[in-house]
């Protein structure tokens, strides 16, 4: 395929991930050399191990909002909370919210790791811009109130929505039909019409993946919501 149409590839910037613990692990060949194997590969931002696990990929993200709050801090000298959130969210957040769809986390680890980044600039906020002390701060769900923040848990499941909302539309190029089962335009329930179905989910992975989760938050939302 490269050869054929003129896009050459380098030997040495290439890899090989195994998914499965099945995986019978064969070798691969690129212009006659072995591609290294690996259990992790960075592949368009996102780090994807061979057990499908985003868990370093959270720990990275963590990291650099972290850098990111920290440069933050030192460079705007201002005590008005109202500048501080709005760079949080312009710089920091951004960061923590960045293909969320693709690496939404399940284990509260993950999910701890990011929202521990917002409880840690909430908590600096307080103590520039009200004087707070740091054992004197209320509570993360009151900070967030108080500065106007939604948990990320929360913004992570509303993002899955809208991007459920643009493949419904046809907007993402995707056979809507590979991804989905609905019930009949027919069918009633309680709930309404044109449901979609939530498919038995054996694995782990394929229980918290994109199209099973936002079956879910289908199920438990409003007719609205599409």
């Amino acid at each position: 395929w490269s050869v054929k149409y003129q896009l050459p590839l380098a030997p040495h910037k290439c890899q090989a991930l195994y998914i499965g613990s099945r995986n019978p692990k064969t070798d691969y060949l690129c212009n006659g050399i072995l591609l290294t194997k690996v259990k992790e590969v960075k592949d368009l931002g996102f780090i994807v191990t061979n057990n499908l696990s985003f868990s370093k990929h959270v720990l990275h993200v963590c990291n650099q909002a972290r850098k990111r709050m920290f440069a933050l801090f030192r460079t705007l000298k201002t005590h008005k909370a109202k500048i501080l959130v709005l760079a949080y969210c312009l710089y920091v957040r951004s960061i923590l919210e960045s293909g969320s769809v693709v690496y939404n986390p399940y284990k509260k680890n993950d999910i701890l790791a990011l929202e521990r980044v917002q409880r840690m600039f909430t908590k600096r906020v307080f103590m520039r811009s009200l004087l707070f002390g740091y054992n004197d701060t209320p509570s993360p769900s009151d900070r967030n109130k108080a500065l106007q923040l939604d948990p990320l848990d929360t913004r992570r499941k509303r993002a899955d929505l809208k991007m459920l909302r643009k493949i419904l539309a046809g907007k993402c190029g995707v056979n809507l039909q590979n991804m989905y089962k609905f019930r009949p335009f027919g069918y009633s329930s309680r709930r309404g019409r044109n449901r979609i179905i939530i498919a038995r989910a054996a694995k782990m992975v394929r229980r918290h993946s994109f199209v099973h989760r936002t079956s879910i938050l289908v199920e438990n939302s409003p007719d609205t919501i599409l």
